[in-house]
């Protein structure tokens, strides 16, 4: 059993027969003591400034003073050490006195005894330690009441911060201050990342003094954590004795003399958002409470770190979704500019021939302005198309062996008038040993025709535009290379992109879509290829470079189909489709006339109707050689009539050679006539070559 450390007594007498009587009276209560004596007030106050003592035996009379006195000065300068006041006379007054300043309790010299001693003794020394422990429990409360209105004060300050920034500054402010640290650091992981291998990058700062230049946490403070599997409290030498050591102190801008608190930063899914680092604590060491006191405030930075990069990232989004739709209405503005153009001068064109306006030499001029700019809008709508089929991943390729000078000479033929228009200077240079390469020849025209059709609009007038094909390690190289008006450095790297033009205004000086380009690389990039554009600026000229492999492109994920049918040999058409028969359905009358006169001028016979059910009546009259409709058409439309047609017996036409006749151009489009039993696919324009090619094609005139 532990024995209990002796009271610490100061007897004030300055009897030294009182004081060996007060003595011997503390012996005989059994009261074991550790004694103090003074003989005189200046000796006590000494006393009481040097230590601490459990209790004052003060005598009441002293020379110069007296105990009443002494006991007041006592109480004044804030000692609340127990004092019991001894007298040899008194009156009741005395007494009262005495207690109203603060003693413990009074004690007649006449009745001291060591009963009447001990008790008083005793129960002052017990009042004392009590009243000690409350206070010191009462203080605990408050400053826990404190560090609670602290907490909720960092909360409402997290959580209102108006940025990233500001929250994280916010933190090692109130970090710092919560648990009287020198120094406090806040590291986030790189958003994510779930380890710092590479380092935490320091987001905030909090110091007395500012530190120059940047701070770094090492990541060796996060694999500690990470160790622990939660806050972690370490003291200096801990550290140094630690594998991480060098890692922990040797480069950290965080300097540890005392010790470190480091406390995760989680996400509400488990996630590591980074950590906070405390160092130093001004009193005392890190401690338990402190450590708590870190993790509630985490958890609160926490979810106002997550919340505030939600809020970012929803932003972010809104701005997006806003610059989208920004986007869509210049599209739809440059679309429709882009389409009307071309219509007014159809329109003008055609109006003055029906009106007669036009001299019949000037009649020849107005149908090939017609001519071209009715294939100037079918190409806007086709790249629209192409697009469109970029964006849902369904272009395709035909990929053969094929040979790309053929490619450059077939888009030369189409683009060379347009040049010449410009008076622009063509120079082309072809290896002489250009090997074959696995490619789509129609794709890779177009490739072609879509860089030379470029180069030619952003060229001035007597400009020069080259095309070289080389072969290079594996690769065939396309270059062409303008020398117009270049490509600014802030707008290269979006050449490329759907949409994007250097000068997207409606004052702009060219006209187009903005697809060209963005297709190019699309169609480059299925054949395994590669295409780059360089520019030393506005003035001076363009060069873009395709490399192709020769080796064939992987297959892509779905299987390879032709994306538009072969293009018919250039042949006389005349006598083609002489004799046959051909039912024709068309809801629309204007394309339902052009097609009657197509037909009858190539020596057909026409038999033309406007619904689904009028050409199953055709039918059920009269066979014919080919059977012509559209999709899209009233009541039923051309899918339905296919299906039924090939449901009649062969001598009822169940096997007429079909064609599907649409402006419906998607790739699904063409595999659902094809199921339904079409067995070809034309797309609205038509071009009467293709049309009377494929209709010879499929069909031959009954004996």
């Amino acid at each position: 059993m532990e024995t209990p450390d002796p009271l610490q007594i100061l007897v004030v007498d300055d009897d030294d027969v009182d004081r060996l009587a007060v003595l011997r009276t503390l012996r005989k209560a059994g009261i074991e003591a550790a004694v103090v004596e003074a003989a005189g007030a200046s000796e006590a106050f000494a006393a009481l400034r040097g230590r601490s003592f459990d209790c004052v035996l003060l005598d009441y009379r002293l020379p110069g003073t007296d105990g009443l006195e002494v006991l007041q000065e006592v109480r004044g300068a804030g000692d609340d050490t127990p004092i019991v006041m001894l007298t040899g006379q008194g009156d009741e007054q005395t007494a009262v006195d005495i207690m109203k300043a603060g003693a413990a309790d009074y004690i007649s010299k006449a009745s001291l005894s060591p009963e009447r001693l001990g008790q008083s003794l005793r129960h002052a020394v017990r009042v004392s330690r009590a009243e000690r422990e409350t206070a010191t429990a009462q203080q605990a409360l408050e400053r826990h009441a404190q560090k609670l209105r602290e907490l909720t004060e960092a909360s409402l300050s997290l959580h209102g911060a108006a940025s990233l920034e500001a929250i994280l500054v916010s933190l090692v402010e109130r970090a710092r201050t919560l648990v009287g640290t020198q120094q406090a650091a806040v590291g986030l992981l790189p958003l994510g990342v779930s380890s710092a291998a590479d380092g935490g990058r320091v987001a905030a700062w909090s110091a007395p003094a500012p530190i120059g230049g940047e701070v770094s946490i090492p990541p060796a403070f996060h694999e500690l954590i990470l160790e622990a599997g939660g806050p972690v409290r370490m003291t200096r030498q801990q550290l140094e004795a630690h594998p991480l050591a060098p890692e922990l102190l040797g480069g950290v801008d965080v300097s540890v003399a005392e010790g470190v608190a480091i406390v995760p930063l989680v996400g509400q899914d488990g996630h590591d958002l980074g950590l906070l680092l405390l160092t130093d604590k001004q009193r005392g060491t890190l401690d338990a409470q402190d450590e708590a006191l870190l993790v509630q405030l985490a958890r609160m930075a926490s979810i106002a770190i997550e919340n505030r990069l939600l809020v970012d990232l929803l932003e972010r989004e809104r701005q997006r979704a806003e610059e989208a739709n920004n986007a869509k209405d210049e599209f739809l503005a440059i679309v429709s500019h882009e389409l009307r153009t071309p219509l007014n001068a159809i329109m003008g064109w055609i109006r003055m021939l029906h009106t007669g306006m036009l001299p019949p030499e000037k009649r020849t001029r107005a149908l090939e302005a017609v001519d071209r700019n009715a294939r100037a809008q079918a190409q806007l709508v086709e790249d629209l198309l192409d697009v469109s089929r970029v964006i849902s991943g369904k272009l395709r390729l035909d990929v053969r062996s094929m040979d790309l000078r053929r490619a450059v000479e077939g888009a030369l033929d189409v683009v060379r008038p347009s040049l010449d228009a410009k008076s622009l200077q063509l120079s082309v240079h072809i290896d002489d040993e250009v090997p074959e390469i696995q490619g789509d020849p129609d794709r890779l025209q177009q490739v072609v025709w879509n860089l030379l059709t470029n180069a030619a609009k952003f060229t001035p007038a007597s400009g020069a535009i080259q095309v070289r094909v080389s072969t290079c390690p594996e690769a065939v190289m396309l270059q062409v290379v303008d020398s117009g008006r270049g490509i600014a450095a802030e707008f290269l790297p979006h050449v490329f992109e759907r949409f994007r033009q250097a000068d997207g205004s409606a004052t702009r000086a060219h006209g187009g879509l903005g697809l060209g380009l963005s297709i190019v690389r699309h169609i480059v990039e299925l054949h395994g290829g590669t295409i780059r554009a360089e520019s030393a600026g506005e003035g001076a000229g363009a060069t873009f470079t395709v490399t192709l492999p020769l080796r064939r492109p992987e297959a892509p994920s779905s299987p390879l189909v032709r994306s538009s049918d072969p293009a018919p040999p250039n042949l006389p058409t005349s006598a083609l489709i002489a004799g046959l028969h051909v039912l024709l359905a068309e809801d629309d009358v204007d394309a339902r006339e052009i097609m009657l006169a197509v037909f009858t001028q190539n020596g057909a016979r026409v038999t033309a109707v406007a619904t689904a059910a009028e050409a199953l009546r055709a039918l059920e009259i009269e066979r014919y050689d080919l059977l012509m409709s559209d999709i899209g058409m009233p009541g039923a439309d051309g899918y339905s009539l296919m299906r039924r047609v090939r449901t009649l017996a062969p001598e009822r036409g169940g096997r007429t050679p079909a064609v599907a006749l649409t402006a419906f151009a998607g790739i699904d489009d063409r595999r659902r006539a094809r199921a339904a039993g079409f067995d070809a696919y034309l797309t609205k324009p038509v071009d009467t070559l293709e049309l009377v090619a494929l209709v010879a094609k499929l069909a031959k005139p009954r004996a």
